[in-house]
């Protein structure tokens, strides 16, 4: 969405900045919200909720501003919320967007790809650390803004619905890809059928979502925390592993278990002890589930039309779910080397 400066500047005006406004850019590669990064006597990120994804946006702020207060009272780096003039979390405009301000991370940076196995072990660290230092907000529970975002056995009923449904005419051209989901249909239980506690979790921990200095490198904090709210523990670690632990091969997606290893290690230094048996148990699975589960949708957005997933082409969304399913093999032919690894590292999280 295009907004013109004039408008940017007004809505920047309401909030308590330091000093006059000096410029405004348009930054970021999200593809959710739009995000600006202002220049006054500090630096500041301004963003635009998108409500469509997002439809209760006042929970979603309530929810970002317990968790940002919370973790200032924790060391390290974290974001920090500006208020408006009025006191509040978030503007709301006449129109009915949604908008807030961060302070800016100064000197820092995010990673597209993972580059090298330190870099993945310092990002799981970090995102570790944000699991713990949850785990001791006070009550009442953070709100459920996204119901059902990580139901596997839902998402494979929505694919059943729009396979059926068949609206815009694809079901012809997906191949077997489709019967191929279905028939990992088992996967779906894997993680509920467990019954691990529900955590505080981030839910979409891709390797850009962690800041890192720009010179040193270290992992400074957890940013993007629209979709934080009660979950599973496994489910943030199995989306880190199919995000950053991924190679090409003859452009073919494959799990690095170099890279698993590294992630793994990381994130179990970072919860400190934090996890239960159960969820140890599953440590090695958890990544299957989780790419399954994004196949999933893919091939839904593409049957019904590609309407929530951006694309380039009709056909990206089949293409995108093909690759995880290609991921997802190299996973299941590697399965007992990821639990020798995972047998190897549980020990930190004991």
């Amino acid at each position: 969405m295009n907004h013109p400066e004039e408008r940017l500047r007004r809505i920047a005006a309401r909030f308590a900045l330091d000093g006059a406004i000096e410029r405004i850019e348009g930054i970021g590669h999200g593809l959710i919200n739009d995000t600006f990064r202002i220049s006054c006597r500090g630096r500041y990120l301004l963003q635009r909720l998108n409500t469509h994804v997002f439809p209760h946006p006042a929970q979603v702020m309530e929810n970002i501003a317990r968790v940002c207060r919370h973790l200032a009272g924790k060391p390290g780096d974290s974001l920090e919320l500006i208020p408006t003039l009025d006191g509040a979390d978030a503007l709301v405009t006449g129109d009915g967007q949604w908008w807030r301000i961060y302070r800016y991370i100064e000197y820092s940076t995010a990673h597209q790809h993972c580059p090298d196995d330190t870099t993945a072990y310092r990002a799981a660290g970090m995102l570790g650390r944000f699991l713990r230092d949850l785990s001791d907000l006070p009550a009442p529970p953070l709100h459920q803004t996204l119901p059902g975002f990580h139901d596997t056995r839902a998402r494979l009923s929505n694919l059943r619905r729009a396979a059926d449904t068949d609206s815009v005419g694809r079901a012809a051209q997906t191949g077997a890809t489709l019967e191929r989901l279905f028939q990992l249909a088992p996967l779906a239980n894997t993680l509920e059928r467990a019954r691990m506690p529900v955590r505080i979790v981030h839910n979409d921990t891709k390797l850009n979502n962690v800041l890192f200095h720009e010179r040193s490198n270290a992992a400074l904090c957890v940013v993007d925390l629209d979709t934080v709210m009660p979950g599973l523990a496994l489910h943030d670690f199995g989306d880190m592993v199919r995000s950053a632990a991924t190679t090409p091969d003859a452009g073919r997606r494959r799990l690095d278990t170099g890279r698993f290893e590294a992630l793994l290690g990381g994130w179990l230094d970072g919860l400190d002890g934090l996890l239960l048996e159960a969820e140890l148990d599953l440590l090695a699975s958890a990544p299957q589930v989780i790419t399954y589960e994004l196949a999933l949708r893919y091939m839904t957005d593409y049957l019904e039309g590609n309407h929530y997933f951006k694309t380039r082409a009709p056909g990206q969304n089949l293409e995108r779910c093909r690759q995880l399913l290609c991921l997802l093999d190299s996973m299941r032919e590697q399965a007992a080397e990821m639990e020798r690894i995972a047998a190897r590292c549980r020990s930190r999280g004991a």
